[in-house]
């Protein structure tokens, strides 16, 4: 996330993408997309996408504020159709790889907007990443990595979430295993203890030791 070469700002939800290396993928029926969007919709579309990516010092951020009910999903929706059509050649090729990162208020309104995001259609459930926490994404690197787009969603829970002090038991068991890889440390009931908290040992050991996909961090990092 911290090389971002292209960025959109869209009201109801941040769009961000990002380009790298990656596999083949189906891509979006531009014109059907665009069809389906009202006039001022897709002048919206045609005048975000030239601020964006036409200009000769294109904007990495473009704010739309509209009304309620607006579609200003829709909106974005169609923006990200011609960004993917723009850069089709190198994401087939697999010289890029294009993110689309949206960044809502709730779960439940992530789920259901990133769908009207898909513009790829059909895709599987490995193409969509809804990360619980922010500070777990390093675990799913290798999978996004495998995917030439993907759509990943996050909302102010996955990273303001401050009942807990001691955060939940994912990310303990994500700073273990990345602590442990770079002092080399053996396998010692006092660290695991130490990284416990309130989670049951019985459960706590079995994630730690069995569940958890340390290989995916180790490939990562």
């Amino acid at each position: 996330l911290r090389n971002l070469k292209k960025c959109g700002k869209i009201s109801g939800g941040l769009i961000r993408t990002n380009m790298e290396k990656e596999n083949k993928v189906s891509f979006p029926d531009t014109a059907k997309i665009l069809n389906k969007l009202k006039d001022f919709q897709r002048k919206t579309v045609k005048y975000a996408f030239k601020q964006m990516y036409e200009r000769k010092n294109p904007t990495r951020r473009f704010l739309i504020a509209d009304e309620v009910g607006l579609g200003k999903t829709l909106v974005a929706r169609g923006l990200i159709a011609k960004a993917i059509d723009r850069f089709k050649s190198q994401i087939q090729n697999g010289t890029l790889r294009y993110d689309i990162i949206y960044i809502c208020s709730n779960t439940e309104i992530a789920k259901q907007n990133i769908n009207r995001l898909n513009v790829i259609g059909g895709v599987e459930r490995k193409e969509f990443t809804f990360t619980s926490r922010i500070t777990l994404l390093p675990v799913e690197l290798k999978n996004l990595k495998k995917n030439r787009i993907n759509f990943i969603s996050f909302t102010p829970g996955t990273s303001f979430n401050l009942r807990s002090n001691e955060g939940i038991y994912q990310e303990r068991a994500l700073i273990y295993h990345l602590l442990k890889e770079k002092w080399n440390l053996s396998y010692r009931p006092k660290y695991v203890k130490f990284f416990q908290c309130y989670a049951k040992l019985e459960y706590w050991e079995k994630y730690l030791i069995k569940d958890f996909n340390k290989k995916n961090i180790i490939d990562t990092f």
